[in-house]
């Protein structure tokens, strides 16, 4: 695993600073196409705050070893409680947040083999060996943790956007570093 890069929002309603996300990608990973596989851990500062963000851009650079980085952006969307009434998420302390996304499919798309393919993001683990889930339910007042998975998959024939041709190998897939950039929104 790499460093953790953070972003973080809102204006403390207490000493324990604004709200916020960590990633950590992980190092070199033998992947599969069309195989889920771990992208990284996910980190959500849940602190009571004022002037919550409702999304939050991330970045995924895909290094498939000897060919160009790969940079896919998504949206995760924040669900920023108010921590008052009724919750809307199961809460020890009221109120839980939600981290999701809206398209979990990458922006942009690269041609291997004839084909066009793309970062699928699949689910968060609340353990490595946990079960797939769509949403990350985080508690209110403290730093609550996600794994991230994805995977390489063909893009739908709607969505192909045509691209210089990446001329790698099937040893390209073989091993990959992730590189992640929040961007605030």
């Amino acid at each position: 695993m790499g460093a953790e890069n953070q972003v973080r929002w809102g204006i403390p309603a207490s000493e324990a600073g604004p709200s916020g996300l960590g990633f950590t990608g992980v190092g070199a990973t033998p992947i599969t196409l069309g195989s889920i596989f771990q992208l990284g851990a996910l980190r959500h500062f849940n602190n009571p705050i004022y002037d919550a963000a409702n999304s939050v851009g991330l970045s995924v650079t895909l290094d498939f070893a000897e060919i160009a980085d790969e940079i896919f952006n998504f949206t995760m969307n924040i669900d920023e409680t108010t921590n008052s009434g009724t919750c809307s998420y199961f809460s020890v302390t009221p109120c839980a947040d939600k981290i999701s996304w809206n398209n979990a499919l990458g922006d942009r798309s690269f041609s291997y083999d004839g084909k066009e393919y793309t970062l699928e993001l699949s689910g968060f683990k609340l353990s490595p060996d946990g079960e797939l889930v769509s949403d990350f339910i985080s508690q209110e007042g403290g730093t609550s943790e996600a794994y991230l998975y994805g995977r390489i998959r063909e893009v739908p024939e709607e969505r192909s956007t045509p691209e210089p041709s990446l001329m790698f190998g099937l040893a390209g897939f073989a091993a990959l570093g992730l590189r992640r950039r929040w961007v605030n929104s």
